[in-house]
């Protein structure tokens, strides 16, 4: 038997007024080997943290790159289960959270890695570039903005 994990996340942002600005599919998520220890416990990842780095995610790692400042962070609500499906014999499940991050500083933040922590002690459990087709294509984020993960 083979089990395997993958992680993804999808980005939209929003102006001040809710507006939404940008929509980014979904975009591959490495699980580091904090992450993997994580899911294995049963813990759960509680907030999502954004960075101006751009050096290439490795599963070592255990905090981001460039952490961005003045950046506001709420915590997820309730996770969303999701079913156990088939597809070609092959078995699927997933969950999802929402994550937001806002820009309470003065001036515009441009992002370019996030990555999700876990409740014991800050650790980076996923961490990823913000791509688009597969290059480096950061956000940006202008005072108020937010952007859901």
């Amino acid at each position: 038997m083979n089990i395997g994990v993958a992680g993804q996340f999808e980005l939209h942002v929003y102006d001040e007024t809710g507006e939404l600005r940008e929509h980014r599919p979904m975009q591959p998520n490495l699980i580091t080997d904090t992450g993997l220890i994580v899911l294995m416990l049963g813990r759960s990842l509680i907030q999502c943290i954004l960075g101006g780095g751009d050096s290439e995610p490795q599963k070592a790692d255990t905090k981001l790159t460039t952490p961005l400042a003045n950046i506001t962070y709420e915590r997820p609500g309730a996770v969303s289960p999701g079913a156990l499906y088939d597809k070609d014999g092959q078995y699927y499940s997933y969950n999802s959270a929402l994550f937001r991050a806002r820009n309470t500083g003065t001036a515009t933040a441009t992002v370019k890695e996030l990555g999700l922590q876990w409740v014991g002690g800050g650790l980076l459990a996923t961490h990823a570039l913000i791509t688009r087709g597969g290059i480096l294509a950061p956000i940006t984020l202008q005072p108020g903005w937010y952007l859901d993960v």
